[in-house]
Order: structure tokens, then C-alpha cells, then sequence
């Protein structure tokens, strides 16, 4: 369909711009920000709790594993933007600290530990489903290893986030090697695999790769 040809490009754009307006900080509370943010800030996460929707939507395949990936990340995300984004701004303007202490509560941390994971997964399996290439064993053993080391990059261990990004660029290097250029989008939908979400640059860059890959016509033409 066009509109979903048209959408599949942006709504990664519209996602990316959203992030990248997305208020960051590195020192006081997270309530500073959110007053800082003002008006913006509950609106902001309402659209990204839409525009996720709708992507998760547009990467559907007829996979199980992509389909479990994304099914997994759309409850996580969805929970953790509810709580964190809306949640944490509207108790912000009541009472600021509470709002801190939800936002660095273990609950929270572990449903954004949880987006996280299953981000990483589901556009791992999507770019498996690309093409035969990405399903022999040393590719799959480099998505395997890319998503491992991903997730190690979260506490308790704590691993340097530059190690999953060198297994990342591995993997897709490789592809690219033994397919051609043609898989490019594909590596570098492996690379958003192991960047920020959410917040920032970095998760917009994440979204600016999955614009460029577009969910091709072969995602959707590999058996289960």
C-alpha cells in the first residue's frame, strides 16, 4: 500500500525528530528537566508511545521470532514510557521528589533495562529475516553476540558499550563482504541495535538507519 510505503519512511523520521527534542541532562534531577521541559514534556511522550505503535506495526513479519521480539518490546516500552515519561511528569509538578525517586526506582530501571533488551532483539531478528546471508552461522553467531554483549552493557555488569558496538560493526561488515553493498541497510540496522533509545542524538541516529532500510520488500518474503 502507498500509505504504508509513505509511513514506513516517516514515521522513523518523526520518531528521530522526537528524540532528538527529547530533554537530556547529565547533572541535578530528572523534575529540573521536566520543568524545563515545560509544556512539552507529556506531549512528548505521548508521541512516542504512539509513533512506536505504529512502527512496531510497520516491521510486523510473518516470523515468529521477529514477531515475538516486537510483541515483547511493544508491552515493555509501552509500560515504561507510560510510567517513566508520563507518570514521572505528572507527579513532577505535584511533588518533585517523588517524581525523582520513581524515575531512579528498581522498578523502573529494570522495564527500561527490558525496552532496551527487546529493541535490540527485534531489530536483530529483523535484519536475520533480510536474506539468507544474515542466517548462515557466522552472522548469526555475531547477532547472538552483539545482543549479548548489548545487554551486558547494563548494570550489574556494566560492560563498555563500545565492545557491542564493535561486535555490531563486525557483524554488519561481514555481511556486507560476503552479500555486496545491497546489505548495507542491513548492517546498519544491526548497528541501531546497539545504540541509545529514547533519548538524544544517538537514538535519533538509531531511527535515521531505520528510515534508510525502510522494511524492504524481501523482510516480508522468508518462511518462518
Amino acid at each position: 500500500m502507498r500509505v504504508q510505503r509513505v509511513l514506513r519512511l516517516t514515521v522513523p523520521l518523526a520518531l528521530a525528530a522526537l528524540e532528538f527534542s527529547h530533554p537530556a541532562w547529565s547533572a541535578g534531577a530528572v523534575s529540573q528537566a521536566i520543568l524545563a521541559a515545560r509544556d512539552w514534556w507529556l506531549p512528548l511522550h505521548l508521541l512516542l508511545i504512539l509513533g512506536y505503535s505504529v512502527l512496531v506495526w510497520l516491521m510486523w513479519l510473518p516470523a515468529t521470532l521477529p514477531r515475538v521480539a516486537l510483541v515483547a518490546f511493544l508491552l515493555c516500552n509501552t509500560a515504561f514510557l507510560a510510567v517513566d515519561g508520563l507518570g514521572v511528569g505528572l507527579l513532577a509538578a505535584a511533588d518533585p521528589g517523588a517524581a525523582d525517586r520513581l524515575w531512579s526506582s528498581p522498578v523502573v530501571t529494570a522495564l527500561a533495562n527490558l525496552a532496551g533488551a527487546t529493541w535490540s532483539a527485534s531489530l536483530l531478528a529483523l535484519a536475520a529475516m533480510t536474506t539468507p546471508a544474515a542466517r548462515t552461522r557466522p552472522v548469526l553467531i555475531g547477532l547472538g553476540l552483539t545482543w549479548l554483549t548489548f545487554v551486558a552493557s547494563a548494570p550489574p555488569l556494566a560492560m563498555p558499550s563500545t565492545i557491542g558496538r564493535v561486535v555490531a560493526a563486525a557483524t554488519g561488515g561481514w555481511l556486507v563482504y560476503v552479500t555486496g553493498k545491497s546489505a548495507v541497510p542491513v548492517a546498519l540496522l544491526i548497528f541501531a541495535a546497539v545504540l541509545r533509545q529514547h533519548v538524544g542524538a544517538e537514538a535519533a541516529l538509531g531511527m535515521l538507519f531505520i528510515a534508510i532500510v525502510q522494511r524492504p520488500a524481501s523482510l516480508g518474503s522468508h518462511p518462518k
